[in-house]
This record gives C-alpha cells, structure tokens and sequence, in this order.
C-alpha cells in the first residue's frame, strides 16, 4: 500500500508543545526529520502546506501559524520523491502575483484558509484564475474553524462553507478543487456539492482529514460512497506525524467495515491525489 498525504501542515511536532526537541535540532529540523522517516516507513509522499508553524519560542505556549512558504520550499526540494509544496495564499494580504511566483518556484498546489470573505467573493477571482491557469489545485477549508481565535481576526466559519465552492467550480472548470474535512459540520452539504459536479466538470474533491471529532463524524455518519463516490475522496492527516500509522489503521477498519475494495481503498488514500497533483502512481 502506498499513501499520499494532501494536508499536512509545515512545521507541527505537537501541537500541545509537550514534544521535547531533541538537542542539536531546530524545531523546524526535528519536523522535518521525523516526517521524512514517516515517508519512508510507509511509503508515502506528503503535500506539505505553507501555513505552519513559526517556531520562536515553540515551547512558551501557543504559536501563530504564519506563511512558511520558504520553509517548505527547501523542504520539498530536499526530499523531492517524498514531500510536494503546497503555498499557503492569504486572499487578504497577498495579490494574485503570489499564484505565479509559487508556481516557478516549483510549488504544486495552493492552499486557502481564514478568509475576510465567503470562498466565492469575486474579490478572490483573479487568484482562482491563475491557478487554473497554472493547472494548480487549491485545498480551500471548509466547515468550522474552531482555532481560528489563535491566527487571525474578522474571520467567519460562516464564509468556508461548502457551498461556496460552487460557484468557483462552475467559473472556474479547469480548476480542482478540494475542500477540507468533507465540509467539518456540512458534510451533507460537501456531498451534495460533489453529486453535483460528478457527471459534468468533475472538478470538486474533498478530503477526509482532521482529528478524532471530524473522523467520527464522517465514520459515523457513513458517508463515504454512500453519498460521496470514492474517485472525489483523498486522505490526509491533518495532524502531529505521530498519528500516521494509528489513523491509518482506522480509516483501513472503517473502509473495510463499509466494503470498500482494494481498488478503491487505494483511490482514497493514493491514486486520487496522483491524478490531482499531476503525479505518476
């Protein structure tokens, strides 16, 4: 089995800060050591987002999550087999141009958090174009941002909902998109959206990431296949490297509780990323 991670976040050892850093590692170091042996371990590849960690004083309580883009440039262009560079974009603060800059320098996708602004605010259009243009998939939050207090004021969960994607999918059908969490708390809404495009710009994806709450709710709720088809699925952790191997045991139990075959197992957690990110499986 191969694994391809689309939501993993640069530069989280713990969130807690409870993880002591070894000496003679930077914690930034320690990070990236410790995914890269996660990478080899199970073979996977991992689309590291520049929406991470700034790390002074890593250890005094919460950090602010900041664009740490030139972080993990060179770090996707050290280990280029295992880690993908996904640019963290602030809708807000950057202009458009930012969408070109990533791209030649090697970044492969884009990822959207915290906006002023519902997803769809035509404000943001130019920046969807050029990612379109640029054949750059986008991860834009969907659902609850339950830590949005700690990054970044005058933001609403309200402007992440699902639905917003549509009219970005419509404009924009040469743009794949991928909405994160299936919807945290609009799962309903994410399926639908999905339903929606399948059989005509099939361009609008989701994934199954997050922390114990966000896969209970979809595990429970059972909406994989279901009512979200398998080919618009891809996986991800969403969380400390350390959670790797136990997360993926349970979204192998759960996939084999509701039938999944190997084939589609393998679409959720590998293939579906490759055909996204231009990648050979």
């Amino acid at each position: 089995m191969k694994y391809f991670d689309v939501h993993t976040h640069y530069g989280i050892v713990d969130w807690s800060g409870k993880t002591k850093i070894p000496k003679g590692y930077t914690p930034n170091e320690y990070f990236e050591d410790q995914l890269i042996n996660c990478c080899k371990k199970l073979d996977m590849v991992v689309a590291v987002n520049g929406f991470g960690l700034c790390n002074n004083g890593y250890l005094q309580g919460k950090t602010i999550c900041v664009e740490m883009n030139d972080e993990v440039e060179k770090f996707f262009k050290k280990y280029p087999d295992h880690i993908v560079g996904m640019g963290f974009v602030d809708l807000d603060y950057h202009t458009p141009l930012i969408i070109d800059d990533l791209f030649r320098r090697g970044f492969k996708a884009i990822k959207l958090i915290m906006p002023k602004h519902r997803w769809d605010h035509k404000g943001y259009f130019e920046f969807y174009k050029r990612c379109e243009y640029f054949e750059m998939p986008i991860l834009f939050h969907t659902g609850i941002n339950g830590l949005k207090s700690y990054f970044k004021e005058d933001v609403n969960s309200f402007n992440t909902k699902p639905i917003f994607l549509e009219d970005i999918g419509v404009r924009f059908p040469k743009l794949n998109i991928i909405g994160a969490h299936l919807g945290f708390g609009y799962y309903e809404e994410a399926c639908c959206l999905i339903d929606s495009f399948k059989n005509h710009s099939r361009n609008v994806y989701f994934d199954i990431t997050g922390e114990i709450n966000t896969l209970r709710k979809i595990t429970e709720g059972r909406w994989i296949k279901k009512e979200a088809p398998v080919e618009f699925l891809l996986w991800g952790l969403d969380m400390e490297y350390f959670n790797y191997e136990k997360y993926i045991e349970i979204w192998t139990n759960h996939f084999n509780e509701i039938g999944l075959s190997q084939d589609e197992q393998d679409q959720i957690f590998y293939k579906n990323a490759c055909k996204l990110f231009n990648m050979k499986c």
